[in-house]
């Protein structure tokens, strides 16, 4: 038996398990990356 999940599968399960998720692909601008996670960290230690 086989499953297969797609991105939005993994999305769904991470946001009903109050998970982070982070989704790194081909498209995925390193830099920008950077500065959106350093500012997703200072606004959750803005609600801490």
């Amino acid at each position: 038996m086989s499953f297969k999940f797609t991105a939005e599968d993994i999305r769904l399960f991470a946001k009903m398990t109050n998970t982070e998720l982070v989704m790194i692909d081909d498209k995925t601008d390193i830099n920008s990356f950077e500065q959106q996670l350093e500012l997703l960290d200072a606004t959750a230690a803005l609600k801490r």
